[in-house]
């Protein structure tokens, strides 16, 4: 920086950034009630059924199919491929395939491994897919939809670097 009689000065600050418009989850696990976690729709909480993270989960309602979408958006520290897990309560009126995808930096939705079964497998984080060679200061963002029969639950995201 120069002033108007030519002296020069320089100051360096970190700085943190984040999505625009939006936030960013405060952890590797981020929670339905966290910031980085977004809706589009009608997604109530529920503490019906155990096996949920925190204080309880949401669901769709199973209704409005197709229309529906639940999200979590990382900003990435460090350079390197990440582990992506979900964690969901089971039940029988869960939905049996639920497809989770990502996206680096608003780019086009990549499949996060095989559709899972949320009937099966509730109360812990479950493998969903690793994301390869992310660069610091990029933003990940792990999506899934309502498009699946029976509820479809939106819980906890874990996202750890390898």
């Amino acid at each position: 920086m120069t002033d108007d009689q030519g002296a020069t000065g320089r100051v360096e600050q970190m700085v943190a950034v984040q999505p625009a418009g939006g936030a960013v989850c405060p952890a590797p696990i981020c929670d339905n009630t966290d910031t980085g976690f977004d809706t589009v729709g009608t997604w109530p909480s529920s503490t019906l059924r155990p096996g949920y993270y925190g204080a309880d989960n949401v669901h769709d309602k199973n209704a409005g199919k197709g229309s529906k979408t639940a999200s979590w958006t990382y900003a990435i520290a460090a350079n390197g491929s990440y582990d992506v897990a979900a964690q969901w309560s089971a039940a029988s009126s869960r939905a049996s395939s639920v497809q989770y995808v990502y996206s680096v930096d608003g780019g086009a939705p990549k499949d996060c491994g095989s559709p899972v079964n949320q009937r099966a497998n509730g109360g812990q984080f479950n493998g969903l897919c690793t994301v390869p060679a992310l660069a610091a200061g990029s933003t990940l963002t792990i999506s899934l939809r309502n498009d699946s029969s029976g509820y479809v639950i939106a819980d906890a995201v874990l996202v750890t670097i390898r």
